[in-house]
Order: structure tokens, then sequence, then C-alpha cells
């Protein structure tokens, strides 16, 4: 609703914007159905909504965290459990600053952009300097290459 607001009122008129939504991959098998549905619509809202304001000037793109590596993981995993598998919020952040400042970011309207795609595309790191590959190795784990 937000997204259709601004687009209405801020960005259409200006005739240029870029609406971010963080999801998920809906990758199979599914994981909890609440989840994968909500995270499924998102992901069909980016697509459509890329489609429908092309050549508008407006940017619709869906950025896809990893395992992220909060205060209420913290609460439920151990630092080894954690160390190597997660991301930092701040890398999400970094990586959407960076799609933001792209001259060329309508090239990516109506797509979900893991953001380790994102780390590779703009060259941006997490907070101790590694650029975390969590989609990319998660579908290496589920036999997708």
């Amino acid at each position: 609703m937000t997204s259709l607001l601004a687009l209405k009122h801020l960005m259409g008129p200006q005739g240029s914007g870029l609406i971010v939504s963080t999801t998920w991959h809906t990758d199979e098998p599914p994981g909890w159905l609440p989840y994968e549905v909500s995270k499924a619509a998102k992901n069909r809202l980016v697509y459509a909504l890329g489609h429908k304001l092309r050549g508008t000037g407006v940017t619709v793109v869906g950025v896809a965290p990893g395992w992220m590596r909060t205060e209420v993981m913290l609460q439920h995993h151990t630092e080894q459990e954690l160390a190597g598998q997660t991301e930092t919020p701040h890398y999400a952040a970094r990586g959407v600053v960076a799609l933001a400042g792209d001259p060329q970011v309508m090239r990516h309207s109506g797509k979900i952009l893991d953001v380790g795609e994102l780390a590779d595309l703009y060259g941006v790191t997490d907070l101790d300097g590694t650029q975390p590959q969590w989609y990319a190795a998660h579908r290496l784990r589920q036999g997708g290459g």
C-alpha cells in the first residue's frame, strides 16, 4: 500500500523512483506455509509492478537477504553456529544503497536480487569485510547449482 501511495503522489508525477521490497526466495521444498505464501505474493508484486511500470522511470526490485545475524538470532544460536553462515542487516542496507545509486538501476526492475548478488555487482561488504553468499551456498546444498 505504501508503495502504491508513493508511486501515485511522488514517483509518478516526477517520473522516477525506486521501490524496494525485502523478501525471500520461494524455493522448493516449501517451508512454513504462511511465510512462503506471503513471500510468494511479495515476489509476484515486484514482478507485476516492475512490468506495469516499464517505461515510467520507476524501478521495482525485491531484495532477498540471507540468514540474518540479529539480536534475536543470537538469543537462539551460539556465535559458533552462526559464524560464516549469516550476514548482518548492514550488508543488505549497503546493497540497497548501492542499488539506489546505480544510474542503470532500471535493468533490475521486476527482479528479486539476492544480497550476495548485490555484493558481487557493487562490491559492497558486510561489517566484517566479507561478502556472504548465503543464497548461492543454500542452492548448492539443495542441489540447485
